[in-house]
């Protein structure tokens, strides 16, 4: 009996793991933005322009005819208190976004990473968000019609937990700090002319019609040597074999 327990005790005491899920708000203005890019060189005009404290957030691309044409429009979102520690496994990761606009176009937009261990608020500053280290893997999304001001399935990214196993594992990342997000479009027709999509933002209604963050990952559990030594009592005390 004895080795039994020994047994038991080691096994467990080396594996035991826990699955955890968590939700994170936008919990201020300066959390979520967007920014224009222009794909081509040599114009000034409106690059890198950041747009912080509108209604709503702006991804994908467009090939309007006023100058300048052919703009990529970036979002960036920033959750903050973040506890999945270092090189935690991520079982799956999702956005939830309310749409702002309707939208049938069907759009391709890509979900990165910022590889920054404490990733700052975005600001006005031009470029605040194409200027930031995101990481090189990503997810593709691709979007479906949406009607205004929805947050249902269509509005749901796909599962993107290889970009947050790329943010856990980065050198330097410690938990209970801020996460950060990028999600830009493809490049359509040049003669597209339609909107990019929006989604609404903090500043539209609250946290809750901001984009939500849900992640479940799966780390050790905290129990010690002392809890565990304590779960296995053996009775009678001392025993025999």
């Amino acid at each position: 009996m004895k080795k039994i327990f020994f047994m038991l005790f080691c096994m467990l005491s080396g594996a035991l793991t826990a699955q955890e899920t968590i939700t994170r708000y936008i919990q201020d203005g300066n959390d979520d933005a967007w920014q224009t890019y222009y794909s081509y060189a040599g114009v000034t005009d409106s690059v890198g322009d950041m747009f912080v404290d509108g209604e709503y957030l702006s991804a994908g691309f467009t090939a309007w005819t006023t100058t300048p044409e052919h703009l990529h429009h970036y979002i960036g979102l920033r959750y903050l208190d973040i506890p999945i520690p270092p090189k935690a496994e991520i079982l799956s990761a999702y956005l939830q976004f309310t749409s702002y606009s309707a939208n049938t176009k069907p759009d391709k937009l890509y979900i990165r990473g910022v590889l920054d261990p404490n990733p700052e608020a975005f600001s006005s500053e031009p470029f605040d968000i194409s200027n930031r280290h995101i990481t090189v893997g990503y997810t593709p999304w691709n979007v479906e019609e949406w009607q205004s001001f929805i947050p249902g399935p269509a509005q749901k990214t796909p599962d993107f937990k290889y970009v947050v196993q790329l943010i856990v594992d980065q050198e330097g990342y410690t938990a209970n700090k801020p996460m950060a997000f990028v999600i830009r479009g493809a490049l359509t027709s040049l003669s597209d002319t339609t909107l990019p999509r929006q989604a609404c933002s903090y500043e539209f209604g609250g946290e809750f019609y901001a984009p939500i963050l849900t992640i479940t990952y799966k780390t050790l559990s905290s129990y010690g040597e002392n809890e565990l030594s304590e779960a296995f009592t053996v009775f009678p005390n001392p025993a025999g074999d």
